[in-house]
């Protein structure tokens, strides 16, 4: 299975090392909620591709894409989740800073 997107040319796995420390705070949370964002996008576009196609072969590769980048958007929600929770259960001055 190639990591490439279907119709594009940018990797299917998006990085968000950062985000795996659990580093939470607004900006991590922002940061997680605009990866999100950026990935349904992409769904939506690779989705409109599998309506345009009759190849069954491609379909079954756009299939896997959409597959893979379900995967990140729900990992990327997660990350968002715990972020928003250590943000809301810090202390008011460290959550400021």
């Amino acid at each position: 299975m190639t990591t490439t997107g279907v119709g594009s040319t940018e990797p299917a796995k998006s990085g968000g090392a950062g985000l795996a420390g659990g580093g939470a705070g607004a900006g991590s949370t922002e940061e997680s909620l605009t990866k999100v964002e950026d990935l349904l996008a992409r769904l939506e576009s690779v989705r409109r591709l599998l309506d345009e196609t009759d190849d069954p072969d491609r379909a079954i590769d756009i299939l896997q894409e959409l597959a893979e980048l379900a995967k990140e958007a729900e990992a990327e929600l997660q990350r968002a989740k715990r972020a928003a929770e250590t943000e809301a259960a810090a202390p008011p001055d460290v959550a400021e800073s």
